[in-house]
């Protein structure tokens, strides 16, 4: 309700309606790794979240912002995502319960990611566990991105200003390890340089866009 509400807002102020959209929705990092079959599969229309499809993103070897490309190409139209991935990770290890004592860092976060694309309104609990993933590898940048979606996505309804520069402190870290492909970057930051106009007064400099990287 508040996204429609927020909707009829933009239009009637003349707001660019991309804004309408969501930092979950509305980055498809996805597009950046469609070299890997399993992402290709996954961005297909109708496509299944299959074992095969769980396995790679329970894969201690797969790199992490592969297994992010896969969550994100599964998209936010497919629900139950997280569940999935949760009842797979206990059924091959064993576990009568799966909590953060009990997973790594990358499951942790494949798992967060995909609880925010199952319901991108109610980011609480996503945001909470993205929280403890990146406690576990705070140099990756791909953490603090999927870190940083997330908490976008919470500020989204409150303040815009808040979501562009939640999403640009992570690029403006230089000490963090490059672990996403820079045509993903530029897909995020696409859509959240739309968001940069919301931020107002002195720190107009700091607040400017980020470049692409192509």
């Amino acid at each position: 309700m508040k996204h429609s509400l927020l909707f009829l807002a933009i239009c009637c102020t003349g707001i660019a309606p991309a804004l309408a959209d969501s930092p979950i929705t509305s980055t498809p990092i996805y597009t950046a790794y469609t070299d890997i079959p399993l992402v290709a599969k996954a961005a297909k229309e109708n496509a299944v979240l299959e074992d095969e499809m769980l396995a790679f993103l329970a894969n201690a070897q797969m790199p992490i912002d592969q297994k992010i490309a896969l969550c994100n190409a599964l998209g936010w139209g497919m629900k139950g995502k997280a569940k999935k991935f949760t009842d797979y990770l206990k059924k091959q290890r064993g576990w009568t319960s799966a909590d953060a004592k009990t997973m790594s860092g990358d499951e942790m976060l494949c798992l967060s990611y995909l609880m925010a694309l199952d319901d991108y309104f109610n980011v609480e609990l996503s945001l909470a566990l993205a929280s403890k993933a990146l406690a576990k590898n705070k140099k990756s940048y791909t953490f603090n991105m999927i870190f940083a979606l997330i908490k976008a996505q919470k500020q989204f309804d409150s303040n815009w200003c808040k979501v562009f520069l939640t999403v640009a402190a992570v690029e403006r870290n230089k000490t963090l390890k490059q672990d996403l492909r820079n045509k993903a970057v530029d897909v995020v930051f696409d859509y959240i340089n739309l968001y940069q106009d919301s931020c107002k007064g002195a720190k107009a400099a700091k607040n400017a866009v980020i470049p692409m990287r192509e």
